[in-house]
């Protein structure tokens, strides 16, 4: 009899993206990693730099059928779609860039359902120097596609991921 975990039975409608695979691969490694579908994961292996434009203009462009494609898969599991749920970094070049020209995407080729965002913005004593500058050009792009933008602050994730960490179970 081969044991399975209660975890084994779900199945996240996740599309994972990350231009530094060892993000994706930390993922699809983890405890729950088994919940991922590897089909629907988009990596690269240089990441975008800490650049907006780099993420935005050049892997947009180069990655935008291969996201689409993962993205109509992903929705065509789905019995009704309610909405889209994206989370991304707002500080550096991937999440920054592509993230929000995934948003970009996701409006134009799904413009009915409703797409709601989570946005990790950088603390003020973050070390990349182009943190301002990535965040200013996507919350341009926020304003133009997104429904609803949950902001949230890397500083006060960082202190509960400390908290939680300390309590002992």
């Amino acid at each position: 009899m081969v044991f399975r975990s209660p975890i084994s039975q779900l199945k996240a409608r996740a599309v994972l993206i990350d231009m530094e695979e060892s993000v994706v691969n930390y993922s699809h490694k983890s405890n729950i990693g088994e919940i991922f579908d590897p089909g629907l994961s988009i990596t690269s292996q240089s990441g975008s730099g800490n650049n907006w434009a780099t993420g935005f203009c050049d892997y947009g462009a180069q990655y935008r059928e291969s996201i689409l494609d993962s993205l109509r898969q992903a929705a065509e599991k789905c019995d009704t779609m309610g909405s889209w749920f994206l989370i991304h970094s707002m500080g550096g070049g991937t999440g920054s860039g592509l993230g929000t020209y995934i948003l970009s995407i996701l409006r134009d080729e799904f413009p009915e359902t409703e797409r709601l965002v989570t946005s990790v913005y950088p603390s003020e004593d973050d070390d990349v120097i182009t943190s301002p500058y990535n965040t200013t050009l996507a919350m341009n792009q926020l304003t133009e596609h997104a429904d609803s933008v949950f902001p949230v602050d890397n500083l006060s994730l960082d202190t509960i991921v400390k908290k939680v960490r300390s309590v002992k179970v």
